[in-house]
């Protein structure tokens, strides 16, 4: 053997147990449509200057899926005309 196949073996093995202990720590573990005690989120969107179709842009943010968010909305100065 090679000393060059030692880390492409250890490599390997990692992997396949890495593999396995995300398969077995997934089955206990809620999917996406049992978000009944889904902790509450944040969304940062940065704005910056007037944009004509901006409530198109954030529409697809409000209108998710999910029990309990926020908004949060940031600029870059206290001037810029999104304010």
């Amino acid at each position: 053997m090679t000393a060059w196949a030692l880390p492409a073996l250890a490599g390997a093995a990692y992997y396949v147990l890495a593999m396995a202990a995300a398969m077995r720590w997934g089955k206990g573990h809620s999917t996406a449509g049992e978000l009944g005690d889904a902790p509450a989120i944040s969304i940062l969107k940065p704005v910056h200057g007037r944009d004509p179709r901006f409530y198109e842009a954030i529409r697809s943010h409000a209108e998710q899926d999910y029990p309990e968010f926020e908004m949060l909305f940031g600029v870059t100065s206290a001037d810029d005309p999104a304010t």
